[in-house]
């Protein structure tokens, strides 16, 4: 009987330790300092931060007035399609691939019914 009440004395000093160190820690680590990284940048990075949002949210609003022209312009979507196209070639000439093999082909055969 006394060799279980020993062993069970052990297990709570153990677990009472094991509570007290938990407690502990969490008791520290709210006295401690929160850092706040965004309060201590200086005025004139905040001010360039600011400058870009404003610049961000133009350019967005550019881009959104852009998008409804064309899309409420007739034959606009058509038009800024081949306009990306176009400018998409010219930077990538090798891959003109099958769709300008295809109107090659459309035009010479287009061509030779009108010489008719």
């Amino acid at each position: 009987m006394k060799l279980n009440f020993d062993r069970f004395a052990k297990y709570l000093a153990k677990g009472f330790w094991v509570v007290f160190l938990a407690v502990f820690a969490s008791v520290s680590l709210s006295f401690t300092p929160a850092t706040a990284p965004s309060f201590a940048a200086p005025n004139a990075y905040k001010a360039a931060i600011e400058q870009d949002v404003q610049q961000v949210d133009e350019n967005r609003l550019d881009a959104y007035e852009s998008a409804k022209e064309t899309v409420n312009s007739r034959n606009g979507i058509e038009k800024e399609y081949e306009e990306n196209e176009e400018a998409y070639l010219e930077e990538h000439p090798e891959e003109g691939g099958l769709m300008s093999g295809a109107k090659q082909v459309l035009e010479k055969l287009s061509s030779s019914d009108s010489d008719r």
